[in-house]
C-alpha cells in the first residue's frame, strides 16, 4: 500500500430468516476455536448469520463475524459457513482445510466447530473460484489507474490514492459482487472520485457475454435514451471480472417507504416496455418448454424439503402442462429476473441493473416475474394487501401504456403462476422461511387460481381478466 492509500472492507448482506445455530451462540463458540495457534487470541465481537439456504450438501449461509485482535483493532471477516452431516463432517473438514490456501488477518482459514457440524471457510477461500478480495482489487486497480480515470482514452497518469470495497453479494462457486469506491489522482494533485460494481463469474465466458451486451446496450440507449443501465468500465476476462459504473440511488425495494408507490409500479412498468423494445438479439432464451422445465426442477426440490407440498405441487405442474394458449406477440429481450430489487431509484428517475441474464423470450415472462415478486413483497410485510394489489394495476398499465402490442391476459398468468412455483416458493423453502408451509400454501394456492383462469379463457380475452386473480 502507497503513503496516503487508504483502504477498507466490510460486507452489507440482505438478511434472511430460519433456523439455524444462534448467532449468540455461535460467538461464544468462535471465541474458543477460532484463533490460530501462532497468534494471540482476541475477542469475538459479533456474529450476523445471512443468506442461508438448503442444499443438496446442507445448509450453507454468509456468517459475518468481527474480531478484534490483541491490539484492540477491530476487522470484519466474512466466512462461508457450512452445516453438513455429522457423519462427513471430519472429511470435509480435511478437505476444505488442505484447500483453504489463504489465511485471514485474524483467525484461521478454516474453523470447525464439531458440536454443530459446522464448518467456516474464510473469505477469499473458494473450490472453485480464485476470488478478488480487496488487495486484489486494489492491486487491479492501481495498475489500470491511468485508463480507468481517462474512461480509455489518452490522457494524463493517474494514480490511486484510496480505495474502500464492500462484498455486495456472494453466490460460493459462482459470482461474487463487489462495491469498489474510491480516489485517482494526478501528479499535479487534481482528484477524480469513482464509484464502480466489481462482477466476478466463475466461468469466464459469462463475464465476457455481459460485458458484450453492456456495450451493446450502452451504444444504443445513448442514442435513445429511453432506459438507463450500468455503463461497462472494463472486462478482465483472465480473472473472469467485469468492472460497471455505480449507479446513484438504491433498490425500489429499500426505496418503498420513501417514493410514490402507485407512481414507481408504474414508471416499472414503463421501463420495462421501453426496455423490451430495445433492438438487441442475445442467443440465450427461455420457452414456454424450458421453463416448463424449471417448474419440474423447482418441485423436486421443493418436495425434497416439504413434502406435504407434493399434492399441490402435482396440480400445479399438471394444469401448467395442461394450460393452452398462444398469441402473436413478439420475441422480446428480457431482462430475465425483474422485480423491485432489480429496479434502480434516484430522484424520482428509474435505471435497471443485474441484467447478467438477459436474453430472448415472451414479455409475459419478465412481467409474470414482476408481479409474483409483489406477492413476496406482500408475504414479507412490504406490502399491504390493498399495496399490492394497487401496484400490480399501475404496473401492468405503465407497461401496456408503453408497449406496441397487445398482451393476451392467458400469457400473463401461466408465466406468472410458473414463477410462482419457480421463483417465489421455492424460495421459501431454500432460504428456510419462518412459517414455511403456510407461505408455500398460499402461493402454490394462488398458482392453481391462475392456471385455472388461464385454462378458461377464450380467445381474444380482454386483459381486465388477470384481476381477477390479482386482485
Amino acid at each position: 500500500m502507497t503513503d496516503g492509500e487508504v483502504s477498507s472492507v466490510g460486507t452489507s448482506i440482505d438478511p434472511s430468516s430460519g433456523e439455524g445455530p444462534a448467532a449468540a451462540w455461535l460467538r461464544e463458540r468462535l471465541s474458543h476455536c477460532i484463533w490460530r495457534d501462532d497468534e494471540v487470541a482476541g475477542s469475538v465481537v459479533d456474529v450476523r448469520i445471512r443468506q442461508k439456504r438448503q442444499s443438496r450438501n446442507g445448509t450453507t449461509a454468509l456468517c459475518a463475524v468481527d474480531l478484534s485482535g490483541s491490539d484492540g483493532i477491530p476487522i470484519e471477516q466474512l466466512y462461508l459457513l457450512h452445516q453438513v452431516p455429522a457423519e462427513i463432517l471430519n472429511a470435509e473438514a480435511q478437505l476444505v482445510t488442505a484447500e483453504a490456501t489463504i489465511v485471514p488477518p485474524l483467525g484461521r482459514a478454516v474453523t470447525v466447530v464439531p458440536e454443530a457440524n459446522l464448518l467456516l471457510v474464510a473469505f477469499p477461500n473458494d473450490r472453485h473460484m480464485r476470488l478478488v478480495n480487496d488487495t486484489s482489487l486494489r492491486q487491479w486497480l492501481r495498475q489500470r489507474a491511468t485508463s480507468l480515470a481517462n474512461d480509455g482514452r489518452r490522457g494524463p497518469r493517474w494514480e490511486l490514492r484510496e480505495a474502500s470495497f464492500e462484498v455486495l453479494r456472494y453466490a460460493p462457486g459462482q459470482r461474487l459482487t463487489m462495491r469498489c469506491k474510491g480516489t485517482f489522482v494526478t501528479g499535479g494533485g487534481v482528484e477524480r472520485p469513482f464509484g464502480y460494481i466489481a462482477k466476478q463469474f466463475r466461468k469466464r465466458k459469462w463475464a465476457r457475454t455481459l460485458y458484450q451486451n453492456l456495450v451493446a446496450l450502452d451504444r444504443y440507449l445513448a442514442k435513445a435514451a429511453t432506459v438507463r443501465v450500468p455503463r461497462p468500465v472494463m472486462l478482465d476476462e483472465e480473472i473472469g471480472l467485469v468492472v460497471m459504473e455505480e449507479l446513484p440511488g438504491q433498490d425500489l425495494k429499500r426505496a418503498l417507504p420513501d417514493v410514490d408507490l402507485f407512481e414507481s409500479m408504474r414508471a416499472a412498468g414503463d421501463i420495462l416496455a421501453a426496455f423490451h423494445q430495445v433492438p438487441r438479439r442475445v442467443p440465450e432464451s427461455i420457452s414456454v418448454r424450458q421453463e416448463l422445465e424449471e417448474v419440474r426442477h423447482a418441485a423436486k426440490r421443493i418436495e425434497k424439503f416439504f413434502p406435504t407440498a407434493i399434492p399441490r405441487l402435482a396440480a400445479c405442474l399438471s394444469r401448467c402442462l395442461a394450460a393452452q394458449w398462444s398469441d402473436d406477440v413478439p420475441t422480446v429481450l428480457l431482462h430475465g429476473a425483474y422485480r423491485p430489487k432489480h429496479v434502480w431509484v434516484h430522484d424520482g428517475q428509474l435505471a435497471l441493473i443485474d441484467i447478467d441474464g438477459i436474453r430472448m423470450g415472451h414479455p409475459a415472462y419478465d412481467i409474470g416475474h414482476f408481479l409474483s415478486a409483489l406477492y413476496y413483497l406482500e408475504t414479507q410485510g412490504h406490502l399491504s394487501a390493498d399495496e399490492r394489489r394497487g401496484a400490480a394495476r399501475q404496473f401492468i398499465e405503465g407497461y401496456m401504456s408503453r408497449a406496441p402490442f397487445q398482451l393476451q391476459p392467458a400469457a400473463v398468468l401461466w408465466f406468472f403462476a410458473a414463477l410462482l412455483v419457480h421463483k417465489q416458493a421455492r424460495k421459501y423453502v431454500m432460504h428456510m422461511h419462518d412459517d414455511l408451509a403456510e407461505k408455500v400454501d398460499r402461493v402454490l394456492r394462488l398458482a392453481e387460481r391462475s392456471l385455472e383462469v388461464c385454462d378458461s379463457l377464450p380467445a381474444r380475452a380482454s386483459m381486465d381478466a388477470i384481476w381477477e386473480v390479482l386482485d
